[in-house]
């Protein structure tokens, strides 16, 4: 068994942590060698002790006796959407979608009234509809900082508000703190409720750092 907390400032929306960044730390608590796949069973709990213990499959991560998430080695490899320019990236911030309204204005991530956060900015790719993409300057690094990165560009692919359900992450190379990254997205069809979306990590040079598949859920308000 392995204990975590998530600190309050790694929020998502109020009150629940940033589904990438409590992916990323409940991954890395499981200890699994690959590709591996975090499913959100509810919000995740901020400043709340969580165990990450062995279950039937994988891994359960518990907070008393609410399952938090499960978390299983994946199957094969992920594909990653293509790189593209930082110039381009800086016009895609032009488009980002949360300045006219931000379902989540503090998330971590991307929220744009976060005192810490990381302050992405991603927006629609020119005629490419259901992709985004943004810059990154990272100044700190980790994995549930890599995770949470690679979590909302996912999110901003249309104007439907979801949060994040399921994520699995490959990770090939750490981001440089200060040094220019590039964060894209693209997604299929939306079915139901459900999005599927991929995204990737790069490098000002177009090295690809990591690589994620993410399932999206739509909110009902």
């Amino acid at each position: 068994m392995v204990e975590v907390r998530i600190a309050g400032r790694f929020n998502g929306p109020v009150g629940s942590g940033n589904g990438g960044y409590a992916s990323g730390v409940l991954a890395g608590a499981a200890g699994l060698v690959g590709r591996p796949v975090v499913t959100l069973r509810v919000p995740p709990p901020l400043d709340t002790a969580i165990s990450v213990v062995a279950a039937e499959t994988g891994f359960a991560a518990m907070a008393g006796e609410t399952c938090v998430a499960t978390v299983v080695e994946g199957d094969g490899g992920l594909g990653a959407p293509g790189f593209v320019p930082w110039e381009t990236a800086l016009e895609c911030e032009k488009a980002f979608a949360g300045d006219d309204g931000h379902p989540f204005p503090t998330c971590f991530a991307c929220g744009p009234a976060h005192p810490t956060g990381l302050r992405l900015r991603p927006g629609q790719q020119p005629g490419r509809p259901g992709t985004t993409a943004c810059t990154w300057i990272p100044a700190e690094s980790g994995d549930g900082i890599v995770w949470a990165a690679l979590d909302c560009p996912g999110g901003w692919v249309d104007t439907v508000e979801r949060v994040l359900g399921r994520m699995s992450c490959e990770v090939y190379g750490r981001p440089e703190p200060g040094a220019r990254h590039i964060l894209v997205a693209d997604s299929g069809a939306p079915d139901g409720r459900k999005l599927a979306a991929r995204t990737a990590l790069y490098t000002a040079d177009g090295e690809l750092l990591a690589a994620a598949a993410q399932t999206w859920i739509a909110v009902q308000r």
